[in-house]
């Protein structure tokens, strides 16, 4: 459960944290949606896990390489293709070629410099040792959040590519000795930062923000330590309208 109330990406989907994520949580959302929000351009889009990634823009998205990950913009919603299970066999490609398969989320984008994108952790009692499937009973966990800088807008003013990181409660804190077999606070605890940023707090899972205001400098200040965190910023661009090419 640790593992999946950290994981969080663009659209839900284009990064993972395991325990002790040293990210900013909140219980309840720190932004609500209007009419007036920053909005994303329509269509499929690439989150770049590397700035070398030699993406070909025209090809379906079963033919990507891994340093690639598809995201679809439709109206507030965002999806994502199902990941693969660890050590399992690759999404089939008649899933990725269908947007009826594909995880969907609504988050909240935020306008500011930097952009913040709220999204609500999905959580499964499944994770652990031994857990499988049949056993999994998920339900809505906390909010994330991401800062997000745009770098084009469409020409009706959508945000068409964004530079993207984690809010972090802080730079990284010092290595601790390994212990054999830590336990579920030692390994949430030993990711946090010892240096909150201001109007932080830290919490048994990530960290609080006192505010908005806090949220919002934290996002500011988060560019700044992602690499140190294990985390640097990725880049992701509009592509087409469409699914297909």
């Amino acid at each position: 459960m640790i593992r999946s109330a950290c994981r969080f990406a663009f659209a839900a989907a284009t990064a993972a944290l395991l325990a002790g994520c040293n990210v900013v949580l909140s219980e309840q959302p720190w932004l609500t949606s209007h009419a007036d929000d920053p909005r994303l351009a329509p269509g499929l889009w690439a989150v770049l896990r590397t700035p070398q990634c030699p993406l070909d823009a025209a090809a379906t998205v079963d033919a990507w390489p891994e340093c690639a990950r598809p995201v679809f913009v439709r109206g507030r919603e965002l999806l994502a293709p199902p990941e693969a299970k660890h050590d399992g066999p690759p999404v089939a490609a008649e899933v990725l070629r269908d947007l009826a398969r594909w995880n969907a989320s609504t988050p909240v984008l935020g306008d500011g410099e930097p952009m913040l994108l709220q999204l609500q952790a999905d959580v499964s009692t499944s994770d652990g040792e031994g857990a499988t499937a049949a056993t999994a009973v998920r339900h809505k966990g906390p909010y994330l959040y991401l800062a997000l800088h745009p770098l084009t807008r469409a020409a009706g003013g959508a945000v068409s590519s964004v530079r993207l990181w984690p809010v972090f409660c802080g730079p990284p804190p010092p290595e601790r000795p390994a212990t054999a077999t830590p336990s579920i606070d030692t390994l949430a605890s030993a990711g946090m930062t010892s240096r909150p940023f201001p109007g932080l707090s830290i919490a048994k899972l990530g960290c609080a923000a006192s505010n908005l205001t806090a949220l919002r400098q934290a996002a500011a200040l988060s560019e700044g330590v992602a690499a140190a965190n294990g985390m640097p910023p990725l880049e992701a661009h509009w592509l087409r309208a469409g699914l297909a090419p």
